[in-house]
């Protein structure tokens, strides 16, 4: 079975370079080794300068392994890891919070690019549930260009895919059910919070509330399962790819009135849509911490 990889730490730009060195070998320059990963030569040379802004991708270092010299030694894993990249299974709860900051960022710095106007960002705020219990969603945004009361809460959701099999005996069908189920359940109860605030504080509720999934299969499901519901305010699904540090994808519930939000984080900017990596954030900046 083939091994699947998350982005769980900050990239080791020492370790990647010399792991693309040793795999461009001495017989071919950085341009021709490019040529055959099918890249841009720029792309490699920003590992090989230790100026690489954001992590690069599963594919490229996939590439990169294809091509190596075969004198090189230099191992799939070896990349990965210096990629920042580790298998799904063994992501540990601590390596949450990287992830979510990752996230954070990723939004951050689209945010910024999209609103022309004033967003306060990121403002920790905690929502009431009960006289006794909140609800502290991982980011929230303030800005007049939202309307209503100019709040946009964002929330990660932690996936369940991360987890490993329980034992060896349970079938990748049962395991992928059991990821399933699971992630319903936590997309679900964020979504009684949210309905919970809406019901007995309404004024304190965001005007819009984003819940973003950090995989492609748990993003469809949410959306078969939970895509009819209709809401007062504005609420919305971001699935970001975080192995690529991109917001791929986002889904709008309708609201009760019959009127839909339009999509924010996937419509072109100025008229076009950036697909170079210049504006990535650098992972290596990113603190732990936070609540999970």
């Amino acid at each position: 079975m083939q091994i699947k990889y998350t982005r769980g730490k900050p990239v080791d730009k020492e370790r990647l370079a010399q792991y693309l060195e040793a795999a461009k070998g001495p017989n071919r320059t950085m341009k021709q080794f490019a040529e055959e990963c099918n890249v841009n030569p720029s792309t490699l040379s920003r590992i090989a300068n230790k100026k690489l802004v954001g992590g690069s991708s599963e594919a490229l270092m996939v590439a990169i392994f294809e091509h190596a010299d075969p004198a090189s030694g230099v191992a799939l894993e070896n990349l990965m890891d210096a990629n920042g990249m580790v298998p799904a299974g063994s992501i540990r709860p601590h390596n949450f919070g990287f992830q979510e900051r990752t996230v954070s960022e990723i939004l951050i710095s689209e945010m910024n690019r999209r609103v022309q106007a004033t967003v306060t960002v990121p403002l920790r705020r905690q929502f009431r549930l009960s006289r006794t219990m909140g609800y502290t969603p991982d980011i929230v945004f303030e800005s007049d260009t939202f309307g209503g009361n100019g709040l946009w809460a964002i929330d990660v959701v932690p996936m369940a895919h991360f987890m490993a099999r329980r034992d060896d005996d349970t079938s990748e069908e049962m395991v992928r059910r059991r990821a399933q189920m699971m992630n319903r359940r936590r997309f679900f109860d964020r979504l009684s919070r949210y309905a919970t605030i809406g019901y007995f504080w309404e004024e304190e509720l965001p005007q819009r509330f984003s819940y973003v999934l950090l995989d492609a299969d748990t993003f469809k499901d949410i959306i078969a399962e939970y895509g009819e519901q209709k809401f007062k305010g504005d609420v919305s699904l971001i699935f970001v790819d975080l192995n690529n540090l991109k917001i791929v994808d986002e889904f709008i519930f309708p609201r009760q009135n019959g009127d839909t939000m339009e999509k924010f984080f996937t419509v072109p900017v100025d008229g076009k849509i950036t697909e170079d990596d210049d504006w990535l954030i650098n992972i290596d900046d990113i603190k732990l911490g936070g609540d999970i």
